[in-house]
Order: structure tokens, then sequence, then C-alpha cells
């Protein structure tokens, strides 16, 4: 949640303590055919963040290697860049920034650093701990498989509305996703903040 503390600051907004903390939970969790929605207020401007299991977007759960795969998750992402699923009224509303991240991408760097620091470890270690070492390249791979079952996606949005003035929110995701069942909403605006369980029968709220 600290991160999207962060882009509302980047975007000039100011979000309530009790709304973060809140969402801190919520945003944690990893449900398949779930995900978490976090909309702020403020005048015109509204920044949204998105965070959902990439199962819920294609039929896979790691990180795309092949051009197959990675065309199916652009695709979806394209889609979910358009933001006509967040449907706003009277105001009507642009995305002016948006901003995709992905599990897999974070500790890339260090990753690398520890996989070469421990290469180096073995070789000279070799003729000593050569068992040992087997046994801890069989955990760390085991690990990383492990994580590669539990990616996620994240989308951040800043919108332009052209007033300020909103109430019925509408969010049609569940057309864009055909695997996702609910959407946990949580919102903060001028008129107070709240939180809500949408589904396909009931996909909006009032802001």
């Amino acid at each position: 949640m600290a991160k999207f503390s962060r882009y509302t600051k980047r975007a000039g907004l100011v979000a309530a303590t009790s709304f973060l903390s809140l969402s801190a939970t919520a945003a944690d969790s990893h449900v398949h055919g779930e995900l978490q929605l976090q909309l702020v207020q403020q005048g015109a401007t509204l920044a949204v963040r998105l965070e959902s299991p990439l199962a819920n977007l294609v039929s896979f759960e790691y990180q795309p290697v092949d051009a197959e795969d990675k065309l199916k998750l652009n695709q979806v992402v394209s889609q979910l860049k358009n933001t006509a699923w967040l449907e706003t009224t009277p105001a009507q509303c642009d995305a002016q920034q948006v901003q995709v991240s992905y599990s897999w991408q974070s500790g890339t760097v260090e990753a690398s650093e520890q996989s070469a620091h421990h290469h180096d470890d073995h070789d000279h270690d070799h003729d000593h701990d050569h068992d040992h070492d087997h046994d801890h390249d069989h955990d760390h791979d085991h690990d990383h498989d492990h994580d590669s079952q539990h990616a996620s996606v994240t989308m951040e949005y800043e919108l332009l509305c052209d007033s300020g003035e909103f109430g019925d929110i509408s969010v049609s995701l569940f057309s864009v996703l055909p695997a996702l069942k609910k959407v946990q909403m949580q919102w903060i605006a001028e008129r107070g903040q709240g939180a809500k369980t949408l589904t396909p029968d009931e996909p909006g709220f009032k802001l």
C-alpha cells in the first residue's frame, strides 16, 4: 500500500490515514477470481490503483517467456489501459498516465548479483562442500518456482475529469476479465470514504 501512497502524492492527492490502514491488509491478498481496486479523488482528478493475480488476466500465472504468452498478456493489459471499464457520471474522465508493473520485475538485479556471488562461492568451495552447495541450489530453485506461480500485475492510473462532480461509478472489469468474480473496491473522496465488494450483478457504487 505504500506504493499507492507515493503515487497519490505524485498526483497531488492526499489520502486519509484510516483509508490507507484499511487498504494495507486487503492489498496483500492473492485470491484467484478477485482483484483489489483503490480510488482517490481530489477535485477533478482521480488516482486509481488496480492489483490482480496474473491468473485473472490470462490462463497462466507465471512470468511469460515465449512469444505466445507475452502476446496474450500484452493484449489484456492494452484493454485495461483503456479506462472505458471505469464509468463515471456525471463527470467524464480520461487517463493522463498509466503505469504497469509486474511482480517478477522487482529484485531482478539483486537476484542476479546473488546468483553470481553464489557461483563464485561454489567454485571456490567445490572440493569441500559439493553436497552442501547442491542442496542449496535445489532449495533456491524450489523457492523460485514457488514465487513464479504467484505472479501479479499492478496498474496505476491518473485520470483528469471534466468536473469534480461524481455520483455513480461503475466498474465493468468483469466483461474484460472473464475469470474475475469479485472486485474488492475501496475509495476516498472529498465527500467521504468507503469500501464495497463489487460483483457482475452489482458492479457499481456511489462516490
